[in-house]
Order: C-alpha cells, then sequence, then structure tokens
C-alpha cells in the first residue's frame, strides 16, 4: 500500500550492523577516519567517470537542472554512503512545452556499479561460466570504485560536491531536442544522484571492520556506511510530489541505468503506491539485464549448462572438503558434490548438488544485502522449486535482474543490448573489438548472448503468466553498448528503441485509463500494451548493422 512505502521512508533502517564478528557497538557517522584525510575532492582516479556519469560540464543550450536536498528533519534516512544529505536535480518543462508535456514527468535513477566492504581484500577474480577464463578485478582500474571505503569519498558516495545547478542533456534520453529525444523532450526531468552504492535497494548500516580500536568503537566513531538507496528514491519521490507539483502529474516513468535499472526494476512498486491512482506510471529499464549462471527454468544449450554446472561443482569440492575438516560445513554437502553426474535439472542428485553449493552462504548477510528490497515472491519461488533450505542463497539469486523482471508487478519496459560491453564478461578480458577478430570469442558470445535471449523469454513468460494484464515492453538489440544509444538502434520495421518506448507508453496510458473506468481495451491496444522487439534474435556475434543508425528523412 502507499502507506508501507511511506512507512520506509520514515521508519529507521536497522541498527548499525557489526561485519564479520566486530563488536555491535553503537556508533555515529564520522567524516573519515584520521588516517584517511579530510573529505574534500573526490578521488583523481575518478575524475574521468565525472564525464560518464553526468556530473561534469555540459555544452548544451538546454537549460540546466536545479539541486535539491532531501530534507533530512522530514526524510532523515535519505542520505548517502557517508551520511550527507541525498540530492536530485530538476529540469521542469518549458514554457514551450505541450500542455500534455508540463504534467509529465521522467525520474532517472544515476547509476555506476556498486560496492562492497574490503573488496580490494576478498574479491580479486571469478571463473566465467561457460568461458572458464579467470576474470580478474581490479579495485584501482575499474571505472567506479568496487569498495565502498573509497567509494564514500567519491562523487559515488557524496553530495558534498554537488554544484547547484547541472546540465543534464549530455545524456540523450534528457535531451530537450525532439530530433535527439522524441519521447521526453517536452518533460519534466528529475536526475537522482546515485550515493549509496547498493545499486539503490539497501537500507542498513554497517560499521567499518577496520575499526578495532575499542575506544573509537565505545565513542562511537568507527564510520557508518549507509546503504539508504530504497530510502532515499521514496525521499525523493515524496519531495517532488510535495514541493515540486508531482501531485498534479499525469504520466510518471522510473528511468534508470545501469545500477539505476537495478533499482527502477527491483523498487518501481513501492513508487507506483506512492502517486496517485489516476497516473499513468510505468518503469523503463535500461542496461541491467544479465545472464543467469546455472540457470535450470530455460537452456538454450543444455550440454553447455550441464557442463558449466558441473564445473562449479569440481571448483568447489577443495573448498567444501576443507571446511567439512575444520567443522564449518556437514560432511553430507560434500557427498552431495561428489555424487553429482551431470544430471538433469530438479533431478535429486542436480537438487542436493545445488542445496551443497548454497550452503556455504550464510543467513547473516553483511553490507547492503543485509537489507535490500527484493521480492518476497521471488524468493519463496526459488526455495520451493530448487528445495533449498538457505532462505538468504534464494535470496541473492533474486537480486538478480532476471528475476527481478519475472516477479515484477508494474508496467515494465526493458531496454537492453544482449552484447551489453560493461555488464557482460562473456568476452572475458578482451574487449568487444578484439573479440570480433577470435574466433572461439565470437563463439562463445554468441553462445552466451542465446543463452540469454532463452533466459529472458523465460522471464517475460513468468510475468506475463503472473500479472497477464498488467503492460509488459522491451528493445532488445544486439549492439555491443552500455545505456547511451537512446534513439540511435533501429528494429527490422525501421522503428528506433525510442519510438519504441514512445509507442509503447501511449499504449500504457490507454491501459491505465481503463484501468480507472474508462473504455476497456480492444485487442490492438491490447497487444501494444505487451510489445516485446527483437533486433536481431539468434543472429550471431557480432551482429551486421545492428549498431547502424537509422536514416532519418
Amino acid at each position: 500500500s502507499a502507506a508501507a512505502a511511506a512507512a520506509i521512508v520514515a521508519a529507521p533502517p536497522p541498527p548499525p550492523r557489526s561485519w564479520r564478528g566486530a563488536p555491535r557497538a553503537r556508533v555515529r557517522a564520522r567524516a573519515m577516519p584520521p588516517s584517511r584525510g579530510p573529505l574534500c575532492m573526490p578521488s583523481l582516479r575518478l575524475l574521468p567517470p565525472l564525464l560518464l556519469l553526468g556530473l561534469a560540464g555540459g555544452g548544451s543550450a538546454a537549460p540546466p537542472a536545479r539541486r535539491h536536498y532531501v530534507d533530512q528533519e522530514q526524510f532523515p534516512h535519505a542520505m548517502c554512503l557517508d551520511g550527507s544529505p541525498a540530492t536530485f536535480y530538476v529540469r521542469r518543462a518549458s514554457a514551450a512545452a505541450s500542455e500534455a508535456g508540463t504534467r509529465r514527468w521522467l525520474i532517472s535513477l544515476q547509476g555506476g556499479g556498486n560496492c562492497r566492504i574490503g573488496f580490494s581484500k576478498t574479491h580479486t577474480s571469478f571463473v566465467h561460466t561457460f568461458t572458464n577464463e579467470t576474470i580478474r578485478l581490479d579495485n584501482a582500474s575499474t571505472i567506479v570504485s568496487l569498495d565502498c571505503m573509497d567509494r564514500r569519498t567519491s562523487i559515488l558516495g557524496t553530495s558534498r560536491h554537488d554544484p547547484p545547478e547541472q546540465d543534464i542533456s549530455y545524456k540523450e534520453v534528457f535531451s530537450d531536442d525532439p530530433a535527439v529525444n522524441p519521447v521526453f523532450h517536452d518533460w519534466n526531468v528529475v536526475f537522482a544522484r546515485y550515493c549509496d552504492g547498493s545499486s539503490w535497494v539497501g537500507f542498513s548500516d554497517v560499521v567499518d571492520p577496520d575499526c578495532k580500536d575499542p575506544d573509537l568503537q565505545a565513542g562511537g566513531e568507527c564510520v557508518v556506511f549507509h546503504y539508504r538507496g530504497t530510502a532515499n528514491l521514496l525521499g525523493v519521490v515524496a519531495s517532488l510530489l510535495q514541493d515540486h507539483g508531482m501531485a498534479d502529474a499525469t504520466d510518471v516513468v522510473l528511468h534508470g541505468c545501469s545500477a539505476g535499472c537495478f533499482g527502477a526494476i527491483h523498487l518501481g512498486h513501492l513508487v507506483q503506491e506512492m502517486v496517485p491512482a489516476s497516473v499513468a506510471f510505468s518503469v523503463v529499464a535500461d542496461s541491467c539485464m544479465e545472464g543467469a549462471t546455472h540457470f535450470p527454468w530455460a537452456q538454450y544449450n543444455k550440454t553447455a549448462q550441464r557442463e558449466a554446472f558441473q564445473g562449479a561443482v569440481h571448483r568447489a569440492i577443495p573448498w567444501l572438503r576443507g571446511r567439512v575438516e575444520t567443522g564449518e560445513a556437514d560432511a553430507a554437502m560434500l557427498e552431495a558434490l561428489k555424487e553429482y553426474d551431470g544430471s538433469d535439472p530438479f533431478t535429486p542428485r542436480y537438487l542436493a548438488a545445488r542445496r551443497a553449493l548454497s550452503s556455504h552462504i550464510g543467513f547473516d548477510p553483511v553490507g547492503w544485502e543485509a537489507n535490500a528490497t527484493i521480492s518476497t515472491e521471488c524468493k519463496d519461488f526459488i526455495v520451493a522449486t530448487l528445495e533449498m533450505n538457505n532462505p538468504f542463497a534464494a535470496w541473492l539469486r533474486c537480486k538478480g535482474t532476471t528475476y527481478g523482471v519475472a516477479f515484477s508487478s508494474v508496467p515494465l519496459f526493458i531496454l537492453n543490448s544482449l552484447d551489453d560491453n560493461y555488464a557482460v564478461s562473456g568476452a572475458g578480458s578482451k574487449d568487444m573489438e578484439k573479440c570480433k577478430q577470435d574466433q572461439r570469442c565470437r563463439d562463445h558470445r554468441t553462445l552466451l548472448s542465446r543463452e540469454w535471449e532463452t533466459q529472458l523469454e523465460w522471464a517475460f513468460d513468468m510475468r506475463r503468466t503472473r500479472k497477464e494484464s498488467v503492460p509488459l515492453g522491451a528493445f532488445i538489440d544486439r549492439c555491443p553498448h552500455h545505456c547511451m544509444k537512446w534513439h540511435e538502434l533501429s528494429d527490422a520495421e525501421g522503428a528506433t528503441n525510442a519510438e519504441r518506448v514512445g509507442e509503447w507508453l501511449a499504449a500504457v496510458r490507454r491501459w491505465r485509463e481503463a484501468e480507472v473506468g474508462g473504455p476497456a481495451l480492444n485487442e490492438e491496444e491490447r497487444e501494444a500494451t505487451m510489445r516485446v522487439t527483437w533486433q536481431r534474435k539468434g543472429a550471431v556475434f557480432p551482429c551486421e548493422h545492428c549498431c547502424d543508425r537509422p536514416v532519418r528523412s
């Protein structure tokens, strides 16, 4: 209910959590521990990404958006990773905008990955599912900081450096030029700053594990990481409704790219509950879909999936053996791994191996996952179908966006590339251009994209089964990119991704009218609410002409 969403904004998060057994001391936020210096300018290493993330200056003629803080007296739990206030930028529809445009609102959630406490100590590499290639993760060379201690002083962890005005038209979806942005050019635009490192879904506080000094702990001087993405978004929405005129809206679109897309998918239902029932509300989620590993419900190449799962089982055996020897794991779990013989999904031996693989995931998670906003229905589904006895292991799967789509409940449009050059690591350490010159890499990329197609089809079908009348659309392309490419990619009929979104939003408007007592939808109108466009389904990598700009008259 709307009351439930409002309660999240008003109620405090759980008490600060100790991490890895640190004493549960009473703590308060501190600007920075003395050893790390004052909180001043963002890390120099992160300055180039400011352009990418839209927080550096621009050269557009569009009017700037103005900064607003979420009122911490009214919404005290809306804050950044370092405790500074959550912020958002608003650019009102211009005087020349259409009358309809002045009552339409685009709320866009900034992206920027997520972070982990002590990332550089605990995460250095992983083995890719199908390529079996070891992918190295280096916090010092990534676009955004993956370690929460570094992030809390960067542009993605604090609002202390946010300028009073900002040109947000660097991104095509924010442009006020109808030739660039035929859908949202005359809308009110809100750019919600991402600054808590939890992909917008966190709602918890965690004590710095390196703060071991008893005096600092007793005096509340330890750094606290504030994962408040959920409260931040709902605080922004409440502010827009209360102070900026969004209560009179006819249309509200919650948009997000990358980590913002993740938040839009998982939190869309809470925002819908806050806006008036007459509003045509929808989510447009851009570039956060990624294929799940060892996905038993839908598989394109069952042999490759079986071999990948067997590989995971074999890699886990030595690790689990060590835990059995120290008494940290049940010997029966080790036997379940040893007995797995490549059986198909949902057979007894497969399910036993799945349970064993997830047995090491604790029931007391740390970091932002400790209290994140994820579908309970999804968790219950996975616990039931995989016969898992570890609810948190099921929850970890549900935070994936494939499941997020399957168990969503609001009008939802997905924009994504099957060859997303940031989210997909199928090309391993090679970039997409190098992959095009390597036959093995091209084959892996093609296999991964087809597995992903199959998983997306499952997600769309699951969603339609659960919410058969709620609009669901998509434009799935094969051009390597991450976000961007708005109104630059076209389908077989020559329509661009932006044009497909515009058509779908018009259908959602008509659907909402019918939902609140207007004329019922006819068959053509119903089909328009459920249109999924595959740019080049089944194409091999690289897809010829998939990145070609459409020819416009």
